[in-house]
Formats: C-alpha cells, sequence, structure tokens
C-alpha cells in the first residue's frame, strides 16, 4: 500500500519540515511537509515524527506508529513430543512471524480441536491436554490466519507420542500441578480488561478444580473455561495486587497446588506542571524552565532545544534539575529558541514547549561623567558607570 504522512503546523513563513523514523533522520529539511511511502514494506513499521522549523526555532511533533500488517512462514520441520500417561502434553505454538498476531486453529488427523474439560489453549495458543493417555497420540498441527491480510499458514506435524507409565495404573490419582502458571501481568488503565490464565493437571480430571484468590477471598466473577482463566473488566488501581489460583482435587486428601502472580495497572503520563508558553528573560541572567509530570512507571524527562537533545548539545550552562526543571545560567542571545519538555514512559509520551526569548538591556548611565576642575600638575579622575546586558 501507499503512504503519505502530513505534518501540520502554523507559524510564521518559510516553514520547513523534516522527518524522523525510528528517531533516525529520513528526510533533510525542506519545504516539504509530506512524507510518501510509494509501496508499504515490513522496515517501514515503527514510528514517523515530523520536525517543523522558521527563524524562531524548531519543534518536534508528537510520534506517530506506523503498523504494517504481515505474515512469515513456519520452520519447515516436524516436531515430535513424548509424554507419559496420566501427565499434561503441552504443545507449543510453532514459532510464526506475524502482524497483528494470527488466529490460531489446532488440529488432530485432520478434525479441529475444541477446548473442553480435559483440553485447554493458552493465551499463547499453547495446546494442553490434562491426564494424557494413549488415545491421545497422534499427529497435531495449527492454522494460523493473519486476519488483516489474509494470508493463512499451516504448520508443520507435532507428533505427540504417550508412553506408558509401567506398573502405575492408568486410573490411579494423580496429585494436582499447575503447567501454566499464571504471569505478573501489566494493562493500560482504560483496557477493557486484564486476563489471567492458570491450567493444573490431575487425576480423576472430573475431580480437578482451579480457584482464584486475592487477599484469602475467593473470586467468582469473570472466571471461565473451567477455572482456568480470570478476567478483570475495566481494571481500576483498585484491582491491583496479588492473585493466587488455587489447584485441587475435590473430595481427596491430596494437597492442593498453588500459583500467584500479580496485577499491575500502568497509567500514561500527564503533566502536573508545564512551561509558560513564552518566556522573555534578560542576558547573563538565569532562568528555570518549569515541566513535571505523574504516570506509572513514573515518566522520565528529556529537553529538547529546537528538537535537539540538550544533553547533546554539551553546554555547561544548561543543567537538567532533579525536579525536572531545565536551568540556563548566564543567559546568552544565542539559548534563544524552542525548548520542548518531553515525558515518557512504557505507555506513551507527551510533549509540552516554550519559546525562551533572550533581550539584551539597553545601555544606560549610572554615573555619567561630570565637568572637573583640578590643579595643574595633579591628576584628574573622570569617571562614567553605565549599565546593560551584555555588558
Amino acid at each position: 500500500n501507499r503512504l503519505v504522512l502530513t505534518c501540520l503546523a502554523e507559524g510564521s513563513w518559510p516553514l520547513e519540515f523534516k522527518w524522523l523514523h525510528n528517531d533516525t533522520e529520513v528526510t533533510a529539511f525542506s519545504s516539504e511537509y509530506k512524507y510518501v511511502i510509494p509501496s508499504l514494506q515490513r522496515s517501514d513499521a515503527g514510528f514517523y515524527q515530523c520536525v517543523v522549523r522558521n527563524r524562531m526555532g524548531a519543534l518536534l511533533q508528537r510520534k506517530s506508529e506506523v503498523q504494517v500488517a504481515y505474515m512469515g512462514n513456519f520452520l519447515d520441520a516436524d516436531e515430535r513430543k513424548t509424554v507419559s500417561q496420566g501427565q499434561a502434553a503441552v504443545l507449543n505454538f510453532p514459532h510464526i512471524s506475524s502482524y497483528p498476531r494470527p488466529q490460531v486453529t489446532w488440529f488432530r488427523d485432520g478434525h479441529k480441536i475444541i477446548p473442553n474439560s480435559r483440553i485447554a489453549i493458552t493465551l499463547k495458543n499453547q495446546l494442553v491436554i490434562l491426564a494424557a493417555t494413549a488415545a491421545d497420540a497422534g499427529s497435531y498441527y495449527v492454522q494460523a490466519v493473519n486476519e488483516r491480510n489474509g494470508e493463512n499458514k499451516t504448520s508443520p506435524f507435532i507428533f505427540l507420542s504417550v508412553t506408558s507409565a509401567g506398573t502405575f495404573p492408568s486410573s490411579a490419582t494423580v496429585a494436582p500441578t499447575i503447567v501454566i502458571p499464571p504471569v505478573n501481568t501489566s494493562v493500560v488503565a482504560g483496557s477493557n480488561e486484564a486476563i489471567l490464565e492458570c491450567i493444573a493437571n490431575g487425576r480423576p480430571t472430573e475431580k480437578l478444580s482451579v480457584a482464584w484468590k486475592r487477599n484469602g477471598v475467593q473470586v467468582t466473577s469473570g472466571v471461565s473455561s473451567f477455572g482456568r482463566r480470570l478476567a478483570i473488566a475495566n481494571p481500576t488501581s483498585a484491582d491491583i495486587g496479588m492473585y493466587v489460583c488455587e489447584a485441587q482435587l475435590k473430595d481427596t486428601s491430596v494437597e492442593p497446588e498453588r500459583a500467584k502472580a500479580f496485577l499491575f495497572i500502568l497509567e500514561p503520563p500527564y503533566f502536573t506542571t508545564e512551561p509558560e508558553s513564552r518566556i522573555v528573560a534578560e542576558v547573563e541572567k538565569t532562568v528555570d524552565i518549569l515541566c513535571q509530570a505523574m504516570g506509572v512507571p513514573l515518566p522520565i524527562l528529556v529537553w529538547y532545544k529546537d528538537a535537539v537533545p540538550v544533553h547533546k548539545l554539551s553546554n555547561p550552562r544548561y543543567k537538567a534539575l532533579v525536579n525536572g526543571s531545565l536551568q540556563i545560567e548566564q543567559l546568552q542571545p544565542e539559548d534563544s529558541g524552542i525548548f520542548q519538555c518531553v515525558a515518557k514512559n512504557e505507555v506513551s509520551e507527551i510533549l509540552s514547549y516554550t519559546f525562551l526569548d533572550v533581550t539584551n538591556i539597553a545601555p544606560t548611565f549610572i554615573q555619567p561623567p561630570v565637568d572637573t576642575t583640578v590643579t595643574e600638575g595633579m591628576t584628574a579622575v573622570l569617571r562614567c558607570e553605565v549599565s546593560g546586558a551584555p555588558k
């Protein structure tokens, strides 16, 4: 597909534009405000950013993400897996490069596999067969569909063998074990849901139960897929905490198995203090440009002058303060320009800017010279004091 990115800006003409791709320049400054990719390739995915400048300075635009749908190929090699009777068979989803993540369907001997009380498909598209028996042996494969570009790929076979447990009876009780434990999960505030997953093995499977607890209290809302998944709808900071998955065989004295995971709620950055839109300061003075932001995790602040990171300017008069502000000492006329504060964390980034106008001070007489009379041969002292900047 053809892609056209447009940079909209206001300001005194002439305006010049350039484009960055993943923080690397892809064009030089020119009057062209559009960036055109005639035929999108996978390598074109990433973040694009426009820089606009005029005689006042240069300004960074917010980044725009470009996503390119694609699908690679499965490795052309069959796999083999062997498990003992009564144990869980976990068949990993064969690797394939794809954006977005493909929709996956598992098959056995040409028949679609439907999850049930003994068969699960994980969030990572693994196939889990609980309390495997000889009847589970066979050839398995997956079909992956990229719903964005319509590509469809079929994986090589995964051959599953189930070995006998020897003298161990096939009906013997197998203590519960958690084969797919829940993992620490982070979701952005405002998300539709957060999903925790816990898959346990045990025999007899009809007595196997999985329950969820938080702060010692059982959670029942949002539990599905035979207790294997806990969906927390519209999670907020009140849902942050440790969740415990507990697997047990009902009506037996077998000790339950437990695993736990922590749910984090991330928040995009937001400014609590922003710089004034315009700051006028005198030459040789010191100025603090204020900027503070909050978010989860706490955002880092990066300062730019005319679209160049301040730390790359290596100017000893520029100091980033602990409170996030930028301090400029001994102001000089060349310090005039556009300063931007960028607050970023793993969720997103935001920008705020100010124009710093460093002004000269016209000279004025503090003590003008005065008429003086001295005796011949003596020293004459004429005094004249002025103020102004630069001195």
